[in-house]
């Protein structure tokens, strides 16, 4: 699966996120030549299975943590996960390519001035839980707590 997230400078309004399945490559090369709406199209799955932080000042034009005289415009892309019923294969290595492209309008530049692309791969292990771990009873909801540990014990 690919996840893209698309802002509009300076409109926290803006932002957008997709969710691609299938052969689409989203590499520089491959995309070369069409506009960012025009890529992978055929691949996007509808509906959308991820979200976006719901915040004006998430998305807002801020200054940069690096350079006082730029300004950054942060994406992210969540994707929700039940956590009773976990996809199987959920757990294990992605290779994760990130990278940014800036485009004049998102309709009609072919060509957008890229930036440096990270590519890595990220393991994601299941969580191991320790349910012999005593609960503080001056906790708010402890005893719903320490319920829900037993049921899941079971």
């Amino acid at each position: 699966m690919t996840f893209t997230c698309a802002v509009q400078v300076g409109n926290p309004f803006g932002a957008v996120v997709d969710s691609f399945e299938g052969t689409g490559d989203f590499a520089f090369t491959a995309t070369s030549g069409s506009t960012m709406k025009e890529q992978n199209i055929n691949d996007i799955v509808t509906p959308r299975e991820l979200v976006k932080p719901d915040s004006e000042d998430f998305y807002g034009l801020a200054d940069s943590d690096l350079d006082w005289a730029n300004k950054v415009q942060k994406c992210q892309a969540q994707l929700p996960i039940d956590s009773l019923n976990l996809p199987a294969d959920l757990f294990q290595e992605y290779d994760v390519v990130l990278g940014a492209r800036m485009y004049t309008d998102a309709g009609v530049d072919t060509a957008p001035k890229k930036l440096n692309e990270i590519s890595y791969t990220y393991t994601l292990t299941e969580p191991e839980y320790d349910f012999e771990t005593e609960i503080d009873p001056e906790v708010g909801f402890a005893a719903d707590i320490e319920r829900e540990l037993q049921e899941m014990k079971a």
